[in-house]
């Protein structure tokens, strides 16, 4: 799979040349180490920007690395499992008073009451949004 990936990635890279964009030389023997290293960084690859001007981010690495056919090469599937298995073990306890949430909301509507609920559910949103960016984003990083 490696192979066909670095086969892949050169042919893009021509046709990124091709089309104007000029990149540095990739070294076949080099090719899966260097993509480890550029994806496992904080910026875009080389040339993206210059592909995404040129609307064509098909034939970038980031483009390539995503492909259903390439994935398994950056990613550790069980690792992935694992990690939504702990998160849907999570997110089920909301299941129940989110169902109860909604039947409250849609009885308060009922008797023409449409503020409260508008207020509840823009609350719930908030306190959502700051839980996910702690139990998710700062636990991860």
């Amino acid at each position: 799979m490696e192979e066909q990936f670095i086969t892949a990635w050169l042919a893009a890279r021509e046709k990124a040349a091709a089309i104007g964009v000029r990149l540095r030389p990739l070294e076949r023997d080099k090719a899966m180490q260097l993509a480890h290293r550029s994806l496992q960084g904080r910026r875009e690859s080389e040339g993206f920007g210059i592909l995404a001007d040129k609307k064509r981010l098909d034939l970038s690495l980031e483009a390539l690395a995503v492909d259903k056919r390439f994935g398994a090469l950056f990613t550790d599937e069980e690792a992935v499992r694992q990690a939504g298995a702990e998160y849907l073990g999570i997110v089920c306890w909301g299941a129940v008073p989110l169902a109860f949430a909604t039947i409250a909301s849609m009885a308060r509507r009922c008797v023409e009451d449409v503020r409260t609920p508008l207020l509840i559910s823009g609350v719930s949103v908030c306190i959502n949004t700051f839980f996910n960016h702690q139990f998710i984003y700062l636990n991860h990083n």
